[in-house]
């Protein structure tokens, strides 16, 4: 990137035209009041005024450019550079650990570790290069500490992102990429950027916070190709992942935008037949054995300097206290005044000042390269990052958190790092802590703590105070809230204020806000509006939309919008999208079709799908098959298979089998079953039974119930029960008859 000119050299520039330009206006008018003036004169004039105006417009977009440089350079932790022109070892200050000196040896006094490919890096720099034709990609490799991540990413960057520009974000304050993002883009239109941001995790914050779902869309202002490019779970914490659709948090909302590519510590029988033509048999073996990682970095030494060196416990205890920091929570680097406070927490005797100079040092002393238990944030003031391997070894080992360093890093930690905390204590069913940590963060004004905060308080039951934090996260301009908030409205009778919710939700761009919108404007007949929004939701990644939208094109007259919406649900996964359109497809003969539809279906666990399986098998006259596909169905809680099971019993002979799947479906619903119940005990000369049977029957509005209800009463001679049965039958086949008749068609 050498040769860069400041703004200021260009405003200079600029400046220096201004002056030439008015030279230029000067003479031109001298020459004129002397009559000098000749046309070639006035045409080189014309000339030179065009030439200067264009090069003074060229050196205002130069001059804006070199300022978001410069701009960028305060937000940076290392200048901008080509990928090509970034040196190999430059993969050690991007997140990449030295290799120990032992293994260095081991591999024949080498500088560096040689890389050996994995099987997923095929795939990632396929997806590298795609991202090259695009806008903004978000891509991160997945796995443990250790797993080789980092090293990976960069090495698919370097073989395919060679001409694009590298940026590393300052991680010890990271709104600097919402920052970075919000500046603009200093380089030439067309050349790609990629922005390099290692761990995940620290990154993922709310709003402008970091970076979020909003900071990718101001990348793609840019109008350039933006690979976005990090790791994640590699920082030894747990994060189990919420509910989506519940407990929001930001990290998780990245990694569903991201493409993502897991990597595993285990070696695959391919990538050890690689490394082994790499490092031969005995070194191969032991790295697979150990894990790459693990073996690099000769993480036993580690593990025995956490455990078992004795020679300073409160080292160990600095280090086990920024351990437990770093589980809660607290991903940026820990103040030392932090470790100072708490370490005491794992020793018998209290932490002097000297004790804790003492163990800072042997904390932070190397035990070769650049790898020590903690290392001091080189962006950050007195302030440490505990090493992610035996953050993640601590947790493996399932001790647990100690509750008085979780209760520091809640109500000391930045606001930003609530939502993370939050996360975790959440995650592992922490009510108190989760609640503590978001109603910090809604104190502080976060509209995605108030939401959470709701959340959790709807899930106990307490709506009032569910209700108000959902308006206060609402009217600090969340897109989830106005959607749980319409829901509390909806539920309560309060229609149109819901609406009002929704339609907020929707325009900030929420999927279940439309979804919401949508359901509510199909129920009062309004179709078209329904799907439109149902379109919305289906745009914003919602494949439940896409069932919905697909029964309202039905409800439209519009088959084939709503075969292509099924489908749209299908491909994404959706049961509801599957048995729709195995319903539709049944229902034009296209049976083959529709059994693959309803099979997809039935394998994302739709009870109603086994049913149409069961229907389709039982007409090829497979009665084994669809006996066990109606088990299926039962077994979820459809009504109707149970209702088909117990008809299959019947044939059988197995009528107390039968009985017990008729009573299931008639418990679930199911307005025939005691008909059938009431016909089998009846068979079993039980007439008090079947009368109850039949009496439930009627009740449910089934009118051949009620007809042999009025037959059964008639036979012990009860005149006016068998009349009055016999009138409700007739009321039930009338009703059914009404029902049949065709509507008039609406005028257009």
């Amino acid at each position: 990137m050498a040769g860069r000119w400041s703004s200021g050299r260009w405003e200079t520039l600029d400046a220096l035209t201004a002056a030439v330009s008015t030279a230029f206006v000067a003479a031109g008018v001298l020459a004129k009041t002397l009559g000098l003036v000749s046309s070639g004169v006035a045409i080189a004039a014309a000339a030179v005024g065009v030439l200067v105006a264009v090069a003074r417009a060229a050196f205002v977009v130069l001059r804006a450019r070199a300022r978001t440089a410069e701009a960028w350079r305060s937000l940076l932790s290392r200048p901008p550079v080509r990928v090509r022109e970034m040196a190999h070892s430059a993969q050690y200050q991007l997140g990449v650990d030295q290799e120990s000196q032992e293994v260095l040896r081991l591999l024949g006094d080498v500088p560096h570790a040689p890389y050996v490919d994995r099987d997923v890096g095929g795939p990632l720099r396929e997806a590298l290069v795609a991202a090259r034709h695009g806008d903004v990609t978000l891509v991160v490799v997945t796995g443990p500490s250790k797993a080789g991540k980092s090293r990976l990413a960069l090495e698919a960057v370097w073989a395919t992102l060679p001409e694009a520009v590298m940026l590393v974000p300052k991680v010890a304050r990271p709104a600097t990429v919402a920052e970075l993002a919000a500046a603009g883009c200093g380089e030439a239109p067309g050349v790609p950027v990629v922005i390099w941001l290692d761990d995940l995790e620290p990154w993922a914050r709310p709003d402008e916070q970091g970076l979020s779902p909003q900071t990718l869309e101001r990348l793609g202002s840019w109008d350039r190709p933006v690979v976005v490019i990090a790791t994640a779970f590699g920082k030894g914490i747990e994060i189990a992942g919420s509910d989506g659709s519940r407990f929001r948090e930001t990290f998780r909302d990245l990694l569903e935008r991201a493409r993502q590519f897991p990597l595993g510590s285990e070696m695959s029988g391919d990538e050890l037949e690689r490394l082994r033509e790499r490092f031969g048999d005995q070194l191969a073996d032991r790295m697979s054995q150990d894990g790459i990682g693990e073996f690099m970095i000769a993480a036993p030494r580690l593990v025995q300097r956490l455990d078992h060196d004795h020679d300073c416990p409160e080292g160990q205890a600095v280090v086990r206290a920024a351990i437990d920091c770093r589980r809660a929570g607290q991903l940026a680097p820990v103040p030392a005044d932090w470790l100072r406070a708490l370490a005491g927490r794992y020793l018998s005797v209290p932490m002097t000042a000297e004790m804790f100079a003492r163990g800072l040092v042997w904390a932070t002393r190397p035990l070769y390269a650049t790898t020590a238990l903690l290392l001091r944030a080189p962006d950050a003031d007195d302030a440490y990052d505990p090493y992610d391997f035996i953050v993640e070894y601590t947790a493996r080992s399932g001790r647990p958190i100690d509750p008085q360093v979780w209760d520091h890093v809640i109500d000391a930690c930045d606001p930003s790092e609530l939502l993370m905390v939050a996360t975790i204590a959440y995650d592992v069913d922490d009510q108190v802590r989760t609640e503590r940590a978001i109603r910090r963060g809604d104190a502080h004004g976060q509209a995605l703590a108030a939401h959470n905060l709701g959340v959790m308080l709807a899930e106990r039951g307490d709506m009032v105070e569910a209700e108000a934090a959902y308006r206060r996260a609402d009217e600090r301009g969340s897109p989830d809230s106005p959607a749980n908030l319409g829901t509390l409205l909806e539920r309560r009778g309060e229609v149109e204020e819901a609406e009002a919710a929704y339609r907020r939700g929707d325009e900030r761009g929420d999927a279940a806000a439309a979804y919401n919108l949508g359901g509510m404007l199909a129920q009062r007949g309004d179709f078209r509006a329904a799907a439109a929004a149902y379109g919305r939701a289906e745009d914003r990644g919602s494949p439940e939309a896409s069932a919905n939208l697909g029964m309202v094109y039905e409800d439209l007259g519009e088959p084939e919008q709503a075969e292509a919406a099924y489908r749209r649900g299908d491909e994404q996964g959706d049961a509801s999208a599957a048995y729709n359109l195995g319903v539709m497809l049944a229902q034009r003969g296209a049976l083959d079709e529709a059994y693959e539809a309803y099979t997809r279906a039935d394998e994302r666990g739709d009870e109603s799908a086994a049913v149409g399986i069961g229907t389709i098998l039982l007409e090829r006259g497979d009665a084994t098959g669809a006996g066990e596909a109606f088990r299926r169905g039962d077994e979820r809680g459809s009504a109707l298979a149970a209702y088909n099971l117990g008809v299959m019993f019947a044939r059988r002979g197995e009528f107390v089998a039968a009985e017990a799947a008729f009573r299931r479906a008639e418990e679930r619903g199911d307005e025939d079953a005691a008909m059938n119940i009431g016909v089998l005990r009846e068979a079993q000369d039980d007439p008090a039974g079947a009368e109850a049977a039949f009496r439930r029957g009627a009740e449910a509005g089934n009118a051949p119930a009620a007809w042999r209800l009025a037959a059964l009463l008639e036979a012990r001679g009860d005149a006016d029960g068998a009349a009055e049965a016999q009138r409700r039958a007739e009321r039930l086949e009338a009703d059914e008859l009404e029902l049949e008749v065709e509507k008039p068609a609406e005028p257009a």
